[in-house]
């Protein structure tokens, strides 16, 4: 008699998982679930409940190779863009793209979807159509959002003939889009953010801990790129619960410190398919960096984002938002200048280093805690960054 034994699904490894929780989102019988004790969470199946209907492997954007539709013929509109709301544009984290898109959203009775921090500073993806939700989802957050049951809510809103405005990463874009049924897509509206790739969540938490312990308070706010001194410097603000706002630099930042050298990215990133010219959400924004190269007539002190339009509905939906400042842009010197650290691909002995290092320190983390991380890998004083900068220019000069 041939065997019966159950051929289960085969989905993305530790090393090549995005977390971007589409086969969860798409499981008919919820065999999926995101477990983990290290950095990050990835997919579990139940053997017992699974009925190998194979839909995560179709939605699984490892699995299927990246993008779930033909690239080739997309035809992309660039802009530069900002808020006309010159306030809105102060807070965000560039030009206020997001925020003009969000508003306009909402005023159409759309339902807004993005990432937010809670009470406890973790960070969730959210849906609303309260305008409490732009002050909620604007910025930056420089880890990777929970996005556990927000496609499910999504897809319930669509049934009952809502619109809905996604926000996210590249695959968190393309996972919604994947667990909606065809005829429900129309109504979703994605737009990605540029992404350097998602942070972990735990050592995210361990480090707002490690703050409110040295403090002796709460932080009950945290901007990942404060504009005090304007757009181009990286500033990190934390705002604890006495209503003190300490800022400081990001080579001063500890997180972001450990975020510059990839030492707590997820792994998938490394390989991640999304890091392409063509950009398969409708809407892609992010900074607009080197713009002074492109429009060297445009200030930039306030900030100036990059908008990417990758289809007809995404075009026509920017082109309708009143507070929106576009000028488009050739596309050759977007690629060039916005997006070039965002496409370009690094050797794979560089990259596989790089993956190691990762490895390593995730490793010994997990043995010794953040406590003796934070001193062993610490980040810059103003010292040590002038000593550092010395060194750098000795060497330039051939000189130690």
């Amino acid at each position: 008699m041939p065997s019966m034994e159950k051929k289960m699904p085969e989905l993305a490894s530790q090393a090549t998982c995005l977390g971007c929780h589409a086969c969860e989102a798409v499981c008919p019988t919820r065999s999926i679930t995101f477990q983990g004790d290290g950095f990050f969470t990835y997919p579990l199946i139940d053997n017992d409940t699974c009925i190998q209907c194979g839909k995560c492997e179709k939605a699984c954007s490892y699995v299927r190779g990246g993008y779930q539709k033909e690239l080739e013929d997309v035809s992309q509109t660039f802009y530069c863009a900002y808020n006309a709301d010159a306030e809105e544009r102060a807070k965000a984290t560039s030009g206020g793209t997001g925020g003009a898109l969000a508003q306009h959203a909402l005023e159409q009775g759309w339902l807004v979807c993005g990432a937010a921090f809670d009470e406890a500073m973790r960070v969730k993806h959210i849906l609303s159509d309260s305008e409490a939700i732009l002050d909620k989802i604007r910025g930056s957050k420089y880890l990777q959002s929970d996005v556990t049951g927000v496609y499910e809510q999504v897809r319930e809103a669509v049934k009952e003939g809502r619109q809905v405005l996604f926000f996210g990463t590249p695959c968190q874009c393309q996972a919604l889009v994947a667990s909606l049924p065809a005829s429900q897509r129309e109504a979703v509206l994605t737009c990605a953010i540029i992404c350097h790739g998602v942070n972990s969540a735990k050592v995210w938490e361990d480090y707002v801990r490690h703050e409110e312990r040295k403090a002796g308070k709460k932080i009950v706010a945290y901007n990942f790129r404060a504009k005090d001194k304007g757009w181009g410097p990286y500033r990190s603000a934390t705002t604890f619960q006495d209503k003190q706002t300490i800022i400081r630099p990001s080579w001063n930042n500890l997180f972001l410190t450990w975020f510059g050298h990839d030492y707590i990215c997820q792994e998938g990133c490394f390989h991640c398919p999304y890091r392409i010219e063509k950009r398969a959400a409708d809407l892609t924004i992010g900074d607009f960096w080197g713009v002074e190269k492109i429009l060297p007539s445009e200030p930039t002190r306030a900030g100036l984002s990059v908008l990417i339009a990758s289809t007809n509905k995404g075009k026509d939906f920017v082109n309708k938002v009143p507070q929106l400042v576009l000028k488009e842009v050739d596309e050759a010197l977007v690629l060039k200048k916005a997006l070039k650290g965002y496409v370009e691909r690094r050797s794979e002995e560089k990259r596989q280093s790089m993956i190691l290092r990762r490895k390593a320190f995730e490793a010994e983390y997990a043995q010794k805690g953040f406590d003796f991380m934070a001193k062993k890998y610490p980040a810059q004083t103003y010292w040590t960054r002038i000593i550092h900068h010395i060194r750098f220019r000795l060497r330039k000069l051939g000189i130690g």
